[in-house]
């Protein structure tokens, strides 16, 4: 009878475990990302941008250096612009992965 309740205690713990973790969702790399162009230098091919959390690189809400390798990233952003973007972080290096997409004013 011990061992029945035990079983039966540890079947509603690992449900309600279950149940409480399943509308959360781990963040993942190609999560949009919402932030604001600060200043891009095309010549290091960098941009600092002023961004919301990034939990996948445990980053809080602050102005960060991104590197870019692609031009075509930056393109259609300006200084001051707020974006949606991509990042991850390669060889030690934070790095826009995809291009910024200016949202509306």
């Amino acid at each position: 009878m011990l061992n029945r309740r035990h079983l039966l205690g540890s079947l509603v713990a690992a449900a309600v475990t279950l149940i409480s973790s399943a509308g959360v969702a781990e963040p993942l790399a190609s999560d949009p990302i919402r932030g604001e162009v600060v200043k891009i230098d095309q010549e290091r091919g960098t941009v600092e941008l002023k961004h919301e959390p990034i939990p996948y690189l445990h980053l809080p809400a602050k102005r960060t250096i991104f590197r870019y390798h692609n031009p075509n990233v930056v393109l259609r952003a300006k200084n001051g612009d707020r974006v949606i973007f991509r990042a991850d972080r390669y060889d030690g290096t934070l790095v826009v992965t995809g291009p910024m997409i200016p949202l509306p004013k």
